[in-house]
């Protein structure tokens, strides 16, 4: 199994690479910024783009909302509450985190963005397979929103996946939105 997916982590890399990054990003941005459960959110946790990944950072421009993002410690990752007077500093894998305290209640996070090389039509993500995400996302509430922002290009029909793998409810891309979990089909 790890040698399938690390076979389709390179692909997904290569046609990420391929993918002009920022209309691509203020793209998937201008759906999020429509989405009504984006425009009702308080707490939302972004994730600071590596290499050829999706930006989000354009947010940032929302005063109204608090943005966390992820620092990881050992095989564990939280989020912390970005503060622009705070900036960011590098942290491991050369990720830039904000500089902060850990947030201890995951109960008041409203959305997660969760990052991914691709994402299949059931809502499952292929990630950097370290399992950062995975093992997050556990501790998150049913509640709390989790998608997905990735080009419409990654996107396939299903990926393989293993017991510890999550699943988000949303997929936000150049376009638009698709939805996935059972509980969200009435909103």
């Amino acid at each position: 199994m790890k040698n399938i997916k690390n076979i389709l982590r390179n692909n997904a890399k290569i046609i990420r690479n391929n993918i002009e990054k920022e209309i691509c990003s203020d793209q998937i941005v201008k759906y999020i910024k429509s989405w009504y459960i984006y425009k009702s959110s308080q707490n939302v946790m972004l994730f600071y783009p590596v290499g050829s990944e999706f930006s989000l950072l354009e947010l940032l421009k929302d005063t109204d909302k608090n943005f966390y993002f992820p620092v990881v410690d050992g095989n564990s990752m939280y989020p912390v509450l970005y503060d622009s007077r705070k900036g960011f500093k590098t942290g491991k894998y050369n990720i830039m985190e904000p500089v902060g305290e850990k947030l201890c209640d995951y109960s008041i996070l409203d959305l997660i963005f969760v990052p991914a090389l691709a994402v299949d039509m059931e809502g499952f993500r292929l990630g950097y397979g370290k399992g950062y995400y995975d093992r997050f996302l556990e501790h998150i509430s049913d509640s709390c929103n989790k998608a997905v922002p990735i080009s419409s290009k990654l996107i396939f029909d299903k990926l393989p996946r293993e017991n510890h793998d999550r699943s988000v409810d949303y997929i936000i891309s150049d376009k638009g939105l698709t939805i996935f979990s059972a509980r969200l089909l009435g909103d």
